[in-house]
C-alpha cells in the first residue's frame, strides 16, 4: 500500500539527499509520451529497494514496505463503536501491481492506484462495538486477511526555499474487496462467545472495515508522506521530472559545435555581431568602496574564457530558469589599475600594469528569460556565482614603485587571495542587466565580467601571525571557521608563540604576581605569586558576531582549572572572623 509513494518517488526518480538521483534509480521524462509505461518498468525493476526502504548509498533510509509498521490507531464514534489498535504490522504490500500513474505538472500533483493482491495484518486490538442487537467486545490480538485492495493515492510537493522539492501530507484512499477477520479473546475469552461473534463480524466484513477505513487511511497517508520526502531530500523537480533524459546531452553537443561562434562573437547572416569571447575587452571598470577602497581598471584583456568546460544544465520550461555551470581551466588578464585601499592603519597606493592568473575557477549561472509575443526568447537577468581555486597575481609600481613595499603587498596578496576574492567577488554575483536585442544563450559577457574579481588585496593580512588562517566574512559557516581556526592554534595560545617573532603573554600556566581583593572590612584578600594553569584546555562553544561594530561574543568552557598560590586573609563568616596566611590551592572545574 506504501508503494504508490515509494513507487512514485522511485518511480519519478527521486534524487537523493545531495541532489542527484539514487544509485538504483533511472529517470523517466516527463515529456515522454510513454511516461506511465517508463514508471512501470523503474518500479518492477527496484521492488527489492522498495520493499526494504534502501535506495543506495548515499540516500537517506526510508521506512520499509516490507512489513509496514504503525505504532497505533484510535476510532472513536461514540457508544456505538469504539476501536484501538496497536502494533500493526502489515505484510504483503510489496507484492503492488502498478495500475495507473497521472501527472499534472502544471498543479503540482500525481494520481497514483495500485493493486495488492494479499494482504496480511496483525496486531492487537481494543474492542467496543454494536452489530444490530449484539454487543461485540474484547481485547487481544487480531488477524485481518485481505485480497485485491485497491489503492488511489495524491500526491501534491511545493518548492522550499533553497528551489528543493517537498511533499504535502498525502491523501491515501482504500478500496476493499474481500476481507476476513481473526478476533482472540472476544467477551473474555469465552470461546462460544467469541466464534459468534467474529461469525457475525465476517457475515458482512465491510461494517468493521468501513469504520476502519478513514484512520487507515489517516495513518497510512502519513506514513507515506515521511517515505516520499525521505526519498526526494534535497532533490529539485529537474531531478526528478527530467524534461528530457537526453537534455543536458543535447545542450552539450550544440555549444561544442558553435564554440568557434561563441568564441569570435559571429553568430551568421542576419544575426547581431555579439562581443568576443577571445580575447575579451574590458576598456574601463571603477570599483569605488568609499575611502577604505578604491580602484579603476582600464585597458583590461581577458584570454582563455574560450577554454570552458561545461559541466551541468538544468532547465525549467515553467519558471524559465536555466542553471548551468561551467570550469575554466586558465583564465588570464592584462591591464592598468589605479588603487587607492587601506589595509588596518596602512595605505595601500598603486598606478601602473596589472597581470591576473586563475586557474580551474567554477562559474554557475542563473538566466531567467521570457517568451515575446513573437515567441522570440530574451534573458531578463543572469546571476553569477564563483568559486576559486589557484590565483595569482602580479601589481607592478605598487607605492611608487617602492621595490621593497610592493615585493611585500604582491607576495601577501598571492599567499591568501581568497580574503581578496570573497571581498570583490559579489560585484560580480550582482544579477546583471538584459542584453540588447534577441539572444542566442551564449555566455560571453556574463562569463568575462564575471572574473573581474581577481582584484585582490588582502585586507589586513599583512598584519596577520603566520600561524593563522583568515576566515571570510562572505563564509556561510564563518562561526565554525573561527572554531576550527582556534582549535588549531591551541599550542601556540599556549606557547604565546604565533611565529616570525611574534610573541604574547603564555596562557598556559599564567602568572600574577600580586592580586588583591578588598569589600569592606567584611573581606581582605591578598594573592602573591599566583599560578594558573589549564587555560589551554578551553573549549569555544559559541561565536557570536557584529561585524558592523567589529564586535565579537565568545562563550567558551575550560574543563578543569587549578590555581596554587600564597593568600592572606581576613573575612567575616556569620559571627566568626576567619584569618589565615600560607599556600592555597584551588580547583576549578566547567
Amino acid at each position: 500500500m506504501k508503494i504508490f509513494v515509494v513507487g512514485l518517488v522511485v518511480v519519478l526518480c527521486c534524487g537523493s539527499g545531495y541532489a542527484r538521483l539514487a544509485p538504483v534509480l533511472t529517470a523517466c521524462s516527463s515529456s515522454d509520451p510513454d511516461f506511465e509505461k517508463c514508471v512501470k518498468a523503474v518500479v518492477e525493476r527496484i521492488r527489492p529497494a522498495i520493499a526494504a526502504g534502501n535506495y543506495g548509498e548515499g540516500q537517506p533510509k526510508a521506512p520499509p514496505l516490507e512489513p509496514i509498521s504503525i505504532d497505533q490507531m484510535a476510532i472513536d464514534r461514540g457508544a456505538g463503536f469504539r476501536c484501538k489498535l496497536s502494533d500493526v504490522k502489515i505484510a504483503g504490500a510489496g507484492d503492488f501491481t502498478m495500475r495507473r500513474v497521472k501527472l499534472n505538472k502544471g498543479e503540482k500533483m500525481f494520481n497514483v492506484s495500485v493493486r495488492i493482491p494479499t494482504m496480511l495484518v496483525k496486531g492487537q486490538y481494543e474492542l467496543d462495538m454494536q452489530i444490530l442487537v449484539l454487543k461485540i467486545s474484547g481485547r487481544g490480538d487480531f488477524r485481518l486477511d485481505l485480497n485485491n485492495t485497491l489503492c488511489n493515492m495524491q500526491l501534491k510537493y511545493i518548492f522550499k526555499d533553497d528551489s528543493t522539492v517537498q511533499f504535502q501530507p498525502i491523501a491515501v484512499k482504500l478500496k476493499f474487496d474481500q476481507a476476513r477477520f481473526q478476533l482472540q479473546n472476544l467477551f473474555n475469552g469465552d470461546p462460544t462467545l467469541g466464534r459468534v461473534g467474529n461469525e457475525a463480524i465476517n457475515q458482512d466484513p465491510h461494517v468493521l472495515l468501513g469504520e476502519v477505513k478513514p484512520a487507515f487511511e489517516e495513518s497510512l497517508g502519513k506514513y507515506f508522506t515521511d517515505i516520499a520526502n525521505a526519498a526526494v531530500a534535497g532533490a529539485s523537480e529537474q531531478e526528478i521530472l527530467p524534461p528530457d533524459p537526453q537534455y543536458e546531452k543535447c545542450v552539450r553537443g550544440v555549444i561544442e559545435s558553435i564554440r568557434p561562434n561563441i568564441i569570435s562573437g559571429n553568430f551568421g547572416e542576419g544575426h547581431p555581431k555579439a562581443p568576443p569571447l577571445e580575447p575579451f575587452s574590458i576598456p574601463k571598470l571603477n570599483i569605488d568602496h568609499g575611502a577604505s577602497f578604491r580602484v579603476k581598471l582600464t585597458n583590461s584583456v581577458i584570454r582563455g574564457l574560450g577554454g570552458f568546460v561545461l559541466g551541468r544544465v538544468r532547465f525549467s520550461t515553467e519558471d524559465r530558469v536555466i542553471n548551468i555551470t561551467l570550469k575554466e581551466p586558465t583564465i588570464s588578464l592584462k591591464g592598468q589599475y589605479d588603487l587607492n585601499m587601506k589595509v588596518a592603519i596602512m595605505d595601500v597606493y598603486g598606478k601602473g600594469d596589472l597581470a591576473v592568473n586563475l586557474n580551474n575557477t567554477i562559474v554557475n549561472l542563473q538566466l531567467t528569460y521570457d517568451i515575446g509575443k513573437d515567441q522570440t526568447v530574451q534573458v531578463r537577468a543572469i546571476v553569477v556565482k564563483l568559486r576559486f581555486d589557484k590565483v595569482r597575481v602580479q601589481l607592478k609600481n605598487l607605492f611608487d614603485g617602492d621595490k621593497a613595499l610592493g615585493k611585500m603587498a604582491n607576495d601577501v596578496v598571492n599567499k591568501n587571495p581568497a580574503m581578496l576574492l570573497d571581498e570583490l567577488s559579489p560585484l560580480a554575483e550582482v544579477p546583471s542587466p538584459p542584453p540588447k536585442g534577441r539572444v542566442n544563450v551564449e555566455m560571453k559577457l556574463l562569463l568575462a565580467v564575471s572574473f573581474l574579481v581577481i582584484l585582490g588585496f588582502p585586507y589586513g593580512r599583512s598584519f596577520v601571525a603566520p600561524v593563522l588562517s583568515v576566515c571570510s566574512r562572505n563564509d556561510p559557516n564563518l562561526e565554525q571557521c573561527i572554531i576550527n581556526v582556534v582549535e588549531r592554534i591551541k599550542p601556540n595560545v599556549a606557547a604565546g608563540d604565533y611565529g616570525d617573532g611574534r610573541a604574547a603573554p603564555k596562557m598556559d600556566p599564567v602568572f600574577f604576581k600580586r592580586l588583591d581583593i578588598t569589600n569592606g572590612p567584611g573581606l581582605q584578600l591578598n594573592l602573591t605569586d599566583v599560578t594558573i594553569t589549564g587555560n589551554s584546555k578551553f573549549e569555544v562553544k559559541r561565536i557570536r558576531y557584529n561585524l558592523d561594530q567589529r564586535q565579537f561574543n565568545i562563550t567558551a568552557v575550560i574543563p578543569t582549572l587549578t590555581i596554587d598560590g600564597q593568600y592572606d586573609l581576613s573575612m567575616n563568616i556569620l559571627l566568626m572572623r576567619a584569618v589565615g596566611k600560607g599556600d592555597f590551592h584551588l580547583t576549578l572545574s566547567e
